[in-house]
């Protein structure tokens, strides 16, 4: 049996930037609010003519959601222009995608 002393680390806390899992841009503490928030990209397969990004975020200032208390998830959607007024929800409206433009002019 040896007599030598044994040496042991103690153990360490992560850091608030090891904690976080890769947080895209903008994220960080809220410094007026002293809240956190970030954005997780999720990948997804390409598909045939373009590919949709999508973000999972996190506030810690925002309630509960589909996601989970704090936790959003933004999806691109297609919906009919109302700039013009009301749909007539006929061959003559026009759809636009996420960023606002129509998909087919």
């Amino acid at each position: 049996m040896s007599t030598e002393p044994v040496s042991v680390a103690p153990p360490t806390l992560p850091t608030i930037h090891d904690a976080l899992p890769g947080p895209g841009d903008g994220s960080g503490p809220t410094l007026s609010a002293g809240l956190v928030s970030f954005d997780i990209p999720l990948s997804l397969p390409v598909a045939r003519e373009s590919t949709p990004a999508l973000t999972l975020g996190y506030s810690a200032g925002a309630g509960n959601g589909p996601c989970g208390t704090g936790w959003r998830l933004a999806l691109p959607t297609i919906q009919r222009r109302t700039r013009l007024g009301v749909p007539q929800y006929n061959d003559d409206d026009v759809f636009v995608g996420p960023d606002g433009e129509p998909l087919v002019p």
